[in-house]
């Protein structure tokens, strides 16, 4: 038997998982396909930014959010001393956070299912 979707999602990861879920909240039948098995492990800084933090937020996942670890401030200095730092943007959290990737993955995954994905 054949199955027909609206849309073909080539990757379970984060923008995957992420547009499948905001496909599926439209209506549209919508399969995410992976090469891997969740959950995988996959090499990754595990850093969530401000902007990363506001669409979690937006697609209801800021109670899980907020049981990550908070990063209020990140500042990059190199060996000759110069100094970057990271500015708040308007509309945006104050923060960024840390959390594996095998479990971003898997709530990330988990949520677009709960939709129909």
């Amino acid at each position: 038997m054949t199955q027909r979707y609206d849309l073909v999602i080539a990757g379970g990861g984060p923008s995957g998982s992420a547009a499948a879920w905001q496909a599926a909240q439209t209506g549209a039948k919508v399969v995410v396909l992976d090469k891997a098995q969740f959950p995988r492990d996959k090499p990754c800084g595990d850093g969530l930014t401000a902007r990363a933090v506001s669409y979690l937020q937006k697609m209801g996942l800021a109670d899980e959010v907020a049981t990550y670890h908070r990063v209020n401030r990140v500042t990059v200095f190199s060996p000759s001393r110069w100094e970057l730092s990271f500015p708040k943007r308007p509309g945006m959290p104050d923060h960024g956070h840390t959390v594996s990737r095998t479990h971003m993955d898997t709530v990330l995954l988990k949520h677009a299912e709960s939709v129909g994905a």
